[in-house]
């Protein structure tokens, strides 16, 4: 078996160098299938999202439908990357059928990543749509991760997702039913022959893996109308599972998914980060992955906190009707984003600050004592 691995890895690093993805991808597979190591799974989930079609075929949803049926019963590798992230239907009973229609490919890491994605961010969450949660166990038992058990473990679900606790339950302990020894070893060699397709399959480009998650963000804010920084984002959580990732690419695209706003609803206060202190998420919209509007709320150190905050950067309106604009550090900060651009509503019971903000920023009583200032300058040069 052990030669047999080699040789397949052997195969596809080939593949890579000759630059055939398709090909190196084939190869991987079957070496995971015969020794499924989550060094192979990671280069099958890295190189599947490089040789991912960009898209389903036609505009409309019943056109791209029958592209996701007709790409499900050919089975191509090369396929299945696009159809887990076009799984998701409206409903679960529609949803589960395409689970179903997946339980005739042969096993592969990639159905273990999506399910992870599914279980950190559920896409459905009652009793009744439980379907959708059988029908992805079933589909886990056919070809089983050994490291999903504990990925499934880590996870903190809220007593509110009953469903969602039961099934990751359930599929923790089939795992580690069929792996009781943990994951199979590879072999030192294998293992390297592994690492030498990193660079190839995208897994761990060495320059992004090196970026902290903060300076991937420092990029977006600082090319804010482009799209490139977010979707090198949108890879880099992917890879690690995390759903902002995935909610980001989908924003992106130019045509609207349900799975959005499913994303938003339980991680919108998360991806406010520092900035969830004071904004409202009634009325909070993203675009391309990130806020765009809202409300101003909070108390005057929570405002003052985050007044020069980068993440302001994606905003392009704020109401301030609910924040205490007779403060003046509240004052201040408004003024603030409204330089950067920022286009503030909600100043009929503030008008003091819409005077602010017309004149720059310079208070009342600042535009008296300048004005004072020049007059005595006036005075001077009059005595002269």
């Amino acid at each position: 078996m052990a030669k047999s691995v080699t040789a397949h890895l052997e195969r596809a690093g080939a593949a890579l160098e000759a630059g055939s993805p398709g090909a190196a991808l084939d190869a991987l597979l079957q070496a995971w299938r015969l020794v499924p190591h989550d060094a192979t799974a990671r280069l099958v989930c890295a190189l599947g999202r490089r040789v991912r079609p960009a898209a389903l075929d036609g505009t409309g949803a019943r056109t791209r439908a029958a592209d996701w049926d007709r790409r499900a019963s050919e089975r191509q590798a090369a396929d299945l990357t696009l159809l887990l992230d076009e799984l998701l239907l409206t409903s679960a009973q529609a949803t589960a059928l395409r689970l179903e229609a997946l339980t005739a490919w042969p096993p592969d890491p990639r159905f273990a990543e999506a399910a992870l994605r599914f279980y950190r961010s559920p896409p459905f969450s009652t009793f009744g749509q439980r379907v959708f949660w059988d029908t992805l166990e079933a589909l886990l038992a056919l070809g089983p991760a050994p490291t999903l058990a504990a990925e499934l473990d880590q996870l903190e679900l809220p007593p509110d997702l009953g469903v969602v606790r039961e099934s990751a339950r359930a599929v923790a302990l089939a795992s580690s039913a069929h792996f009781p020894a943990g994951a199979p070893p590879l072999r030192r060699a294998d293992r390297a022959l592994c690492e030498s397709m990193v660079r190839f399959c995208g897994a761990s480009d060495p320059a992004r893996a090196a970026l902290t998650e903060q300076e991937f963000l420092d990029r977006i804010y600082a090319a804010e109308r482009s799209n490139e920084a977010r979707l090198v984002y949108a890879d880099w959580l992917q890879e690690r599972g995390d759903p902002r990732g995935e909610f980001i690419a989908l924003q992106c695209r130019t045509r609207r998914s349900p799975r959005e706003e499913e994303l938003l609803r339980l991680h919108a206060k998360k991806w406010l980060g520092p900035l969830g202190a004071v904004v409202q998420l009634s009325g909070l919209a993203f675009e391309r992955g990130f806020p765009v509007a809202g409300q101003l709320v909070g108390t005057v150190s929570e405002l003052r906190r985050v007044a020069g905050h980068a993440a302001w950067a994606t905003f392009r309106k704020l109401d301030v009707s609910r924040v205490p604009s007779h403060e003046p550090a509240v004052e201040q900060m408004v003024v603030g984003l409204s330089k950067r651009g920022i286009v503030i509503t909600g100043l009929g019971g503030a008008p003091h600050l819409a005077g602010s903000i017309e004149r720059g920023g310079r208070s009342a009583v600042e535009e008296d004592l300048a004005l004072s200032l020049l007059e005595g300058v006036d005075d001077d040069y009059d005595d002269a």
